[in-house]
């Protein structure tokens, strides 16, 4: 049985502008396992979010292959692959991305609405569930501008859990956050790192942060260490 979450083998990505040829990164090959929490550490500029975006499928690899949750990224047509992220994978970012004209619970439910496959009301009691776990039950009715950035995080990994994703990403998710605010959030995160055995997979500059995780792929150097 096949126990990987993500592989990727030889991935390159190049950007061309007019006569110009940018390489981002070239022959990048990563595995890892099921319910496994990866962060990917490197500093500003060496390709972190660009890796994040071809792992998920929301970027093409200009050379390579990619199959996240046992399908091959590169097969799929552009609908096929917003179906498949929408229900196999969850996001988190680090601007939070929360529609202001909709409630904390409202945009939990938007991924769930989107596909629906349940009830209104078992998405709505779903996502009052998961606002209650972030803490976050007495804020349900509030909107994103009556919320504090550590609350509006809160709500996104929510968001991202809607619809129960085999793999959840996490693209710098307290880098908007200030230290203290940042750690409770990276606390947060880690315990579906250990807990939830969901596969992780996050982005992040902080060693701190990317210590929480099981492994930690370095990637300038290119290989991973532990974590925690």
């Amino acid at each position: 049985m096949n126990n990987l979450g993500i592989e990727a083998s030889g991935i390159s990505k190049v950007y061309l502008d007019g006569n110009r040829r940018l390489e981002i990164f070239r022959d990048v090959s990563l595995s890892i396992k099921k319910g496994e929490g990866v962060a990917i550490l490197g500093p500003s500029g060496s390709g972190k979010t660009t890796l994040l975006n071809i792992l998920s499928g929301l970027d093409a690899p200009t050379e390579g292959r990619v199959v996240a949750a046992g399908e091959e990224l590169g097969r799929m047509s552009e609908n096929e692959k917003s179906h498949f992220r929408n229900k196999k994978m969850g996001f988190v970012f680090q601007f939070y991305y929360l529609l202001n004209e909709f409630t904390a619970l409202e945009n939990v439910m938007l991924p769930a609405i989107a596909g629906a496959t349940e009830h209104r009301d078992e998405i709505r009691k779903k996502a009052l569930s998961l606002l209650e776990r972030m803490g976050l039950a007495e804020r349900a009715a509030h909107f994103p501008s009556e919320l504090s950035g550590g609350e509006q995080q809160r709500v996104s990994i929510a968001r991202a859990l809607i619809n129960d994703p085999e793999i959840l990403f996490c693209d710098e998710p307290t880098g908007n956050l200030d230290r203290s605010m940042g750690l409770e959030i990276a606390k947060l995160l880690e315990k579906f790192f250990k807990e939830q055995k969901k596969t992780v997979v996050m982005v992040t500059h902080d060693e701190r942060i990317a210590a929480m995780a099981d492994r930690v792929w370095d990637l300038v150097k290119r290989s991973y260490k532990n974590g925690s």
